[in-house]
């Protein structure tokens, strides 16, 4: 399909790039020709198993073409959302931890806390239920850095942070404050970085990328790569592809 009058790309990463072991067939392609027609690339993502460097240096090192500056990450959102603000911060999932340790963003693994940022964690367990719920009895303010129900592994979905909100909104009664996407905070980012008035976003998860896309007044795409094989939100795609292999400009 067409995408001629478009000046910026944005792309969403995890399903509609990658399987998180290896690109997908046709995107390194269709990356390289965007360039080369003069088209600006950004990359934004909620994934948070693996620092944002690590994502960086994985994705070239599978041949992506990717500037540091053109990526957004979920933890960048979290950060975002904290600037300014005061009191203690407790992190569940290391992704999210390397990248304040980076920041120098300081956080404990012990309550009292003001601030819980939930983020990918593949070792959350009952006993780090309890200690989030605790912390929200004392009045922390829970925020999560991903909405997905499922992300794509290798050849396999696995259960997305959307899974565990769920959980904690149960046990709680209190919806959780998201900073990925499709939060303003996230979107505040990735603005500050497009150049071209015309704007379009691939992505393969119906109630973050779409909507995302949609609250900036975007084009969106659907990809049939990873999640979502079609809409079954109230946010519903302007296109819908079967990969990032079959943009054409």
């Amino acid at each position: 399909m067409k995408f001629t009058k478009y000046d910026t790309f944005v792309f969403d990463v995890d399903g509609t790039l990658w399987n998180s072991k290896n690109l997908f067939p046709g995107v390194t392609g269709t990356i390289k020709l965007l360039r080369e027609a003069k088209r600006q690339v950004l990359f934004v993502t909620n994934r948070t198993l693996t620092g944002r460097a690590q994502i960086l240096k994985r994705l070239q090192h599978l041949g992506l073409t990717i500037r540091d500056d053109e990526l957004v990450t979920s933890s960048e959102g979290a950060a975002e959302f904290l600037k300014g603000k005061k009191g203690n911060i407790m992190i569940f999932g290391d992704g999210v931890k390397k990248d304040f340790r980076k920041w120098g963003i300081k956080y404990i693994n012990s309550l009292p806390v003001k601030y819980v940022v939930l983020s990918h964690d593949p070792s959350l367990n009952y006993k780090k239920l309890g200690l989030i719920y605790k912390a929200y009895t004392q009045g922390a303010t829970i925020i999560a850095t991903a909405v997905g129900r499922l992300f794509s592994y290798s050849n396999e979905m696995l259960p997305g942070m959307g899974s565990i909100i769920a959980a904690i909104e149960f046990m709680t009664q209190k919806k959780v404050t998201f900073v990925g996407k499709p939060s303003e905070y996230v979107a505040k980012l990735v603005k500050a970085k497009v150049r071209g008035k015309k704007v379009i976003m691939f992505g393969d998860e119906a109630n973050s990328d779409i909507p995302f896309a949609k609250s900036l007044g975007w084009t969106s795409v659907l990809v049939q790569t990873g999640v979502d094989k079609k809409s079954w939100t109230k946010y519903k795609p302007d296109y819908v592809l079967k990969s990032v292999a079959d943009i054409e400009i």
